[in-house]
Order: structure tokens, then sequence, then C-alpha cells
């Protein structure tokens, strides 16, 4: 089943990823502004990771997991909402800019695959000995 299309695609709500720069006047997603934004976004995710209570490697791995097998599928919708998904594991919101993507497949699309190359990345220089996590605490 698709998403509630009454929230996807309402061009009143994706004026603000027009003023952010990340969509043209026609919708299409601005790659070199995206990749920017998910870039800063997917180190605010860290930080939100290193700072929340719980086993953060375990939350970082789990997560992984889960964006990888959507990414596989080219499930972006569903990507998208398990990193919301991932801020209520963390009794965080999500950060307004990106709540605001959801106005737009399109934006959706162009940040959830750029977020992944950031997650990727991260996991293959990083992996299992992510220093900056510190130390898990105890269940």
């Amino acid at each position: 089943m698709r998403a509630n299309r009454k929230v996807f695609n309402n061009k009143e709500l994706c004026d603000r990823l027009i003023h952010m720069g990340l969509l043209t006047e026609k919708g299409a997603v601005n790659h070199d502004a995206m990749a920017a934004f998910a870039n800063m976004f997917f180190g605010l995710f860290l930080w939100d990771i290193k700072h929340c209570t719980g086993k953060k490697k375990e939350l970082l791995n789990w997560a992984y997991d889960g964006f990888k097998e959507l990414n596989q599928r080219n499930d972006y919708e569903h990507m998208y909402l398990l990193l919301s998904m991932q801020y209520d594991n963390m009794g965080k919101p999500l950060h307004d800019p990106v709540w605001w993507l959801m106005c737009s497949d399109t934006a959706v699309l162009g940040f959830m695959e750029r977020f992944m190359s950031c997650f990727e990345a991260h996991m293959t220089n990083c992996g299992q000995h992510d220093q900056d996590l510190g130390e898990e605490e105890s269940s």
C-alpha cells in the first residue's frame, strides 16, 4: 500500500523545500543541495544516537540493517518512515527540515538515496568499531 497521497506531493508544503533550495520550482531535486542537506543530517543522526540512552551501537546496527534491506527494495518511503521510527526509539522528534521532505516523493527519494550513501560509507569506514558512539550502557 502506498503512503497517504494527501500528504505526499503537496505543492503548498513543497514550497518550503523550494525556498530551502532542495527542490527546483518544477519540483525536481537540486542534487547538490540535497547531498549537502543529507550529509549534514546524517551527522545529526549520529550525534543524536550518541546522546540517547540505551545501546547505541545496537541501535545504529539495527537501523543500518533496516535501511539496507529497504534500500535493496528501492522502498524509499518506508526508509523515510524507518528514519522517523529511529527518532521515536531515541525519544526525540525528527528534525523539522527532514519532516518537511514528506511533502514530495521526489524529495524523499533524493534525500534517502544520499542518506543511505552516507550511512553505507560510515559503516564501511567505522563498522562495528565506532568509537564516537561512546560506551554502551548496560540494560
